[in-house]
C-alpha cells in the first residue's frame, strides 16, 4: 500500500512519526502480525485512507491472516 503525501513543509496533519508508524504497521501486516499492525494503525489520524484500507482488509479476514498468508494481499475484482 502506498500513500501520496503533500510536499514537505506544506501544512499537514501527518507527521514524520505518523509515517514511521504507518511503515511499521505495513511491515507488521505483511509479516502476518495483524494485532501489532492494528495497534499502530490506531495511532494514525482518523481519515487516513491508507490506514483505513489496511484496517478494513484485516477486518474482512476476521482479524487473522489467512492460513496460507504470504504477505501479499490480493484484491478481488467484484
Amino acid at each position: 500500500v502506498y500513500q501520496l503525501l503533500p510536499a514537505y513543509g506544506d501544512h499537514t496533519a501527518i507527521t514524520d512519526d505518523h509515517i514511521k508508524m504507518y511503515e511499521s504497521a505495513v511491515d507488521a501486516f505483511t509479516a502476518g502480525a495483524w494485532e501489532d499492525a492494528l495497534y499502530l494503525l490506531d495511532k494514525l489520524p482518523v481519515g487516513d485512507r491508507a490506514r483505513d484500507f489496511l484496517q478494513i482488509a484485516i477486518a474482512l479476514h476476521n482479524y487473522a491472516p489467512p492460513r496460507n498468508w504470504d504477505g501479499i494481499y490480493e484484491m478481488s475484482r467484484k
